[in-house]
């Protein structure tokens, strides 16, 4: 995949979910259960060294065991094997130098189909504050506003907390036939749920080599943002600092005019958590996150979302609510990689606990995935083969083998095996959740 090297300084966070887009080809259409997502946790490397990953690797919701991926940390790429409905195939996926963007191959016995994608928007969920000794300096013609993070009117400011949501990532499009990237934001407040995603004419979008984040405006005026945490209007000028673990910012903006008389917000935050993700079990019940979604009982929560690493939710209907034992509007908060349940109210699922469960379906189409227990495990279509990367791919290799063996292991020593059943599903198609009620 081509890079371009200014991208390669941009901090990605650790937790990271890919968006994928498959292409047809000789045979049609891909399979329609191919995974639309991947999510990787615990993201190490940057800058050319070698890449880790520490927390595991999710096809859509299903967490995949250690030996159905293998990474070449030199060459950033994945080889990964699994078994749907008896039939066995590959995912060859290769990462960008930056980080920012995959392509690869989806393979069943001859026949392949390529793909491509990018990592979804860098969103962070920040507090706001007006009294945190942020202030507007006039440099000549140059309007900008200043911050001091470890000054004592910062850390005594008073503060709102999830006011604001802040958002950044890069497009790729062609322009008179060349490939060429593009860094855009976006802007939400939390408070009154109003959005901007500002487009090319609205300002210019930035990230200087100290990895500082910058917006703004090119003239054309700010929407206004009535009824919010702002005051008046989305920003028309922001900087913010992201952390080297690319988790956190922050910054300070002007908002209500670009001018001496605009009024300066501080403001600072963690990035929305990607590693929520995956089947949960709580001493209640169960539930599962799929593509930022929570799932109970086959069904999609519509009104529920993820601010930082808390997930909250507004009207459990009374079944999802007695399967899960969660209340009917509630939020949970997890550790950073999504792994556990904070307060000890529970963990998610490994693929070896998640053998003969069942993961929630994607949002959009019900598709059924299920872990089973190798030959014993059946569906409706008969006996389950096992897929394992162990032996079909050599070490070091960035593709995986176009043919299965038939005896793979887990690392409980049971063979595991990725099953889909696909079915039509009542979710909203544009998986855009009704946020007025979630507070």
């Amino acid at each position: 995949m081509t890079d371009r090297p200014e991208l390669r300084r941009y901090r990605l966070p650790s937790n990271r979910r890919y968006r994928l887009a498959f292409k047809p080809n000789h045979a049609g259409s891909p399979p329609s259960w191919a995974p639309r997502t991947i999510t990787l946790i615990g993201v190490k490397g940057a800058n050319g060294s070698p890449m880790a990953i520490d927390g595991g690797v999710f096809l859509d919701g299903s967490a995949l065991s250690a030996r159905q991926y293998q990474l070449n940390p030199n060459h950033k790429s994945l080889a990964i094997s699994f078994s749907v409905k008896g039939q066995d195939y590959g995912l060859s996926v290769q990462l960008s130098e930056d980080g920012f963007f995959v392509s690869g191959v989806l393979i069943h016995r001859l026949t392949m189909w390529e793909f491509s994608g990018g990592v979804d928007e860098v969103k962070f969920t920040c507090g706001t504050s007006q009294d945190c000794g942020a202030s507007i300096r006039q440099r000549g013609s140059v309007t900008t506003v200043i911050w001091q993070a470890d000054s004592a009117a910062w850390q005594d400011g008073k503060w709102q907390s999830d006011t604001l949501r802040v958002g950044y990532g890069v497009k790729q499009r062609y322009f008179v036939n060349q490939l060429v990237w593009e860094l855009f934001c976006s802007f939400e407040d939390c408070v009154s749920y109003n959005e901007w995603k500002p487009s090319p004419d609205d300002g210019i979008v930035a990230m200087s080599i100290n990895d500082q984040l910058s917006f703004v405006t090119s003239g054309t005026p700010v929407p206004a943002d009535g009824g919010g945490a702002l005051p008046g209007t989305f920003p028309y000028l922001l900087l913010g600092d992201i952390d080297a673990s690319g988790n956190a910012i922050a910054g300070a903006m002007i908002c209500g005019s670009y001018s001496p008389q605009g009024v300066p917000v501080g403001f600072h935050g963690g990035v929305d958590n990607h590693g929520i993700v995956g089947r949960y079990s709580t001493a209640e019940g169960r539930f599962s996150v799929v593509d930022g979604r929570m799932t109970i009982a086959e069904r999609p929560v519509d009104d529920c979302r993820i601010d930082g690493s808390k997930l909250s939710w507004h009207g459990l209907s009374a079944e999802q609510s007695k399967l899960s034992g969660l209340p009917v509007d509630g939020s949970l908060s997890f550790s950073s990689d999504g792994s556990v349940l904070l307060d000890g109210r529970g963990k998610r699922l490994g693929p070896a606990e998640s053998l003969a469960l069942e993961i929630e379906p994607v949002i959009g189409e019900r598709r059924d995935l299920r872990m089973a227990e190798g030959p014993r495990g059946r569906d409706e279509s008969g006996p389950v083969r096992t897929f394992s990367t162990a032996s079909s791919v050599p070490p070091g290799a960035t593709r995986p083998a176009t043919a299965a063996t038939a005896s793979g292991r887990s690392d409980t020593g049971s063979a595991c095996t990725l099953m889909i059943s696909t079915t039509r599903s009542n979710a909203h198609p544009s998986g855009s959740a009704n946020r007025s009620a979630v507070r």
